[in-house]
């Protein structure tokens, strides 16, 4: 383990298994919805290379209605393999045939024209037998010369589902968030309005670390000055809460202005270090794995960030997802990456809520949370913008 958190000790103590008491709510959810700004990339094969797969087991008879320019892939909803067949251009669109039933038959399914909608061109399909809608996207000639997307198709199958549950006789508004069709999995979600103002914003990067947003590992939420663990069933039809006899403590805030939760970590030379050594800095945290291409695409800024900003009380601290320590150190040599690193093995990604990379915190000189998703080319400009805030001569402190 090479992060700490030094809080989860004190919170862990109340995670008693087994302290489920009677009383057990429940409520229903409503009509599943794609999330729209939650997409997959895929790439499409010719009918040759999609035979070399292992998902064309799954086809014994192939379309007739398209010819040999079609491309292939595959969309996996709900335990099943559904293979899709595309035809056309980004210019003049698509026409798209989907197993819609899983029975491995393409010929007994409509081809089906794509509609052109924010530069994608894009089709959702209603199947009787998936448990969601399933959205599909390809480029338009406008997106694609932004984008370097040529030959992929869009997957959108996070969907989600809205609801509401009384509480102590308060209603409490929810949406469930799945993935291919299953809202029971570790990556699907809560989103409580805990603070009840009637909004759940469940899109853009920031609400991953929402503070009322709950994954399902996690399994305990306090409503109302209560502790309850949470369940929801496969097809998320239900949300089910019941209380518990130990209380938890509330989740630690990620929300601008809060303290930032310290940790200790280890350095790739194996030297100890805590966040709070660092108070009266500037501190970028900086979420990163070598495999990740828009990491890689980040580093120019924050060289940059680090040559203006470096001599005024900026400390950069990379915290690698869970790679081997050797590819690490061989990356940051072969890149120069000169501010300090260490390698996680989950724990401390998962205490800040971090999924997606690379993911950039902002945290002041006195600890609190400036910004918990500072995008890469409006870094220079935000740390501008907070040093500018300051006294010629700030104070500060060496680690």
């Amino acid at each position: 383990m090479r992060w700490v958190p030094l809080v989860l000790a004190a919170l862990a103590v109340s995670r008693v298994p087994g302290t489920e008491t009677e009383g057990r709510i429940s409520a229903s959810a409503g009509a599943p919805r794609v999330a729209p700004e939650m997409m997959t990339p895929v790439r499409l094969l010719t009918r040759a290379e999609y035979e070399g797969t292992a998902d064309s087991k799954s086809v014994h008879r192939w379309p007739t209605s398209l010819d040999d320019t079609a491309r292939y892939a595959a969309v996996k909803t709900d335990g099943a393999t559904r293979t899709v067949v595309v035809q056309g251009s980004p210019t003049e669109g698509y026409r798209l045939v989907l197993d819609c039933d899983a029975d491995g038959d393409l010929t007994n399914d409509a081809v089906v024209p794509t509609t052109l909608a924010d530069e994608i061109h894009v089709v959702t399909f209603e199947s009787p037998d998936a448990c969601a809608p399933l959205k599909l996207g390809l480029p338009s000639s406008t997106f694609s010369t932004k984008f370097p997307l040529k030959g992929r198709i869009f997957e959108y199958l996070w969907t989600e589902r809205s609801g509401s549950i009384a509480v102590d006789s308060r209603p409490v508004a929810f949406v469930l968030q799945g993935f291919g069709g299953r809202y029971d999995h570790d990556g699907a979600a809560v989103y409580f309005d805990r603070n009840g103002d009637g909004i759940i914003d469940t899109t853009g990067p920031a609400c991953l670390e929402s503070d009322e947003r709950f994954g399902l590992g996690e399994r305990y939420v306090n409503l109302g000055g209560r502790t309850y663990t949470f369940e929801v069933d496969r097809r998320g039809d239900t949300l089910a809460l019941t209380p518990s006899l130990a209380a938890m403590a509330d989740r630690v805030s990620l929300e601008p202005g809060s303290l930032a939760p310290d940790f200790s970590f280890v350095d790739l030379s194996g030297t100890t270090h805590q966040l709070w050594d660092y108070r009266g800095r500037v501190v970028l945290l900086y979420a990163w794995a070598t495999w990740c291409g828009p990491c890689k695409q980040l580093i120019p800024h924050l060289l940059e960030a680090r040559a203006q900003f470096g001599e005024r009380g900026l400390e950069i601290l990379g915290v690698n997802k869970q790679e081997m320590p050797e590819v690490v150190q061989a990356y940051v040599r072969e890149h120069a990456l000169p501010w300090l690193q260490t390698v996680d093995d989950g724990l401390l990604l998962d205490f800040y809520r971090i999924e997606g990379l690379p993911r950039l915190i902002l945290i002041a000189r006195d600890g609190t949370i400036v910004d918990r998703n500072v995008r890469g080319p409006n870094l220079l400009e935000r740390l501008a913008d907070l040093f500018s805030q300051e006294s010629p001569d700030p104070p500060t402190c060496a680690p």
